[in-house]
């Protein structure tokens, strides 16, 4: 494990044989993602900035840990327990990505061992809305050669509302080539229906005769450019699917035939939300400007405004209980 800084933001990096993570205390992100190829040469494979003063400026959530709440909530309300609190309205009339207080934009407290990074943050009462005083930790971790796990933990001194994931960007062929020929399984015969707000509307759909349906490995670009209503207004994929099984199990699976590597998502949470990039717009990333489909999200979550939509399964964190989620991604070198 190395560190460098920059000021209160820091850098650390895990490596293994197959891996180099470079992780940092802001938003407790993954700064980036090299893989080692057959030839030995290591390639970046996820979207990241030429210096960590663009990464920081950045509002695109690379990498990042987001919080209190992934997604959205609509109107910024919820209802907890007896009485209804009201978010902060960030986006519109809705509240994103835990709003202004946002774990994505935040320096973490860092714990660095040889095999490990522990972040820690304090999120107060009433931050963008949310009730309680919240103590969340984000833990690195390899559980293999070629496998990153993240930890998620949390506790808070009253009920709220908790739903965290990891925002990292993917692009399996490197950085500079478009997501379109990467192929892409999805262990979800279900998704969510959403409006033009990207909320769910509550309706959860079958995927079978949609271009939705990725059951059968096959290129992201294949249905991506099709008239279909929600993929005209989204530009591309942002969608929720309801992750077949529980406990840990596979999520999702992207491959890049041409590079030989396989990503595969394994997770404890129950949806796997689907984003190809669609609003990047000329951003400032690594020798480059990121536009739409350079890369995409695989985000392990729970389900967007479960807490308005009671069939969406639990949501809140009861005062004095624990929060406990992870996600593993395990890349394969072919």
């Amino acid at each position: 494990m190395r560190e460098t800084s920059s000021g209160d933001v820091k850098l650390f990096v895990l490596e293994s044989t197959l891996l180099r993570i470079c992780l940092t205390n802001f938003g407790a992100a993954i700064f980036s993602v090299e893989a080692k190829g057959p030839d030995g040469t290591w390639e970046d494979i996820a979207l990241t900035c030429d210096t960590l003063e663009d990464f920081v400026k950045n509002r695109n959530y690379y990498g990042a840990t987001v919080g209190r709440t992934a997604n959205r909530i609509r109107e910024g309300r919820a209802a907890i327990g007896s009485r209804t609190v009201q978010l902060e309205q960030n986006e519109n009339r809705n509240n994103a990505h835990g709003g202004s207080a946002t774990f994505a934009w935040r320096c973490w407290n860092a714990e660095a061992s040889k095999d490990r990074v522990l972040f820690r943050l304090w999120s107060a009462d009433g931050e963008a809305g949310y009730p309680g005083n919240l103590n969340v930790e984000v833990e690195y971790c390899f559980a293999g050669e070629g496998e990153l796990r993240i930890i998620h933990r949390g506790c808070s001194d009253q009920d709220t509302i908790l739903n965290m994931t990891n925002h990292t960007y993917w692009c399996l062929e490197g950085l500079g080539k478009k997501i379109y020929d990467q192929e892409l399984f999805i262990n979800g015969r279900f998704y969510l229906e959403t409006d033009s707000e990207l909320l769910p509307t509550g309706q959860i759909f079958s995927v079978t005769g949609t271009p939705f349906d990725f059951t059968k490995s096959h290129a992201i670009g294949r249905d991506i450019w099709q008239a279909h209503p929600t993929l005209l207004r989204d530009r591309g994929y942002d969608v929720s699917y309801v992750r077949e099984g529980r406990g840990l199990g596979l999520a999702a699976r992207l491959t890049a035939p041409t590079k030989g590597r396989t990503l595969e998502v394994e997770s404890t949470l129950p949806d796997i939300h689907v984003y190809t990039g669609n609003f990047l717009n000329g951003d400032p990333g690594k020798g480059r400007l990121y536009q739409a489909h350079d890369a995409v999200c695989l985000e392990a979550q729970r389900f967007p405004d479960a807490i308005n939509q009671s069939h969406f399964g639990p949501i809140i964190l009861r005062g004095g209980d624990t929060y406990l989620e992870e996600i593993r991604y395990r890349i394969v070198q072919q």
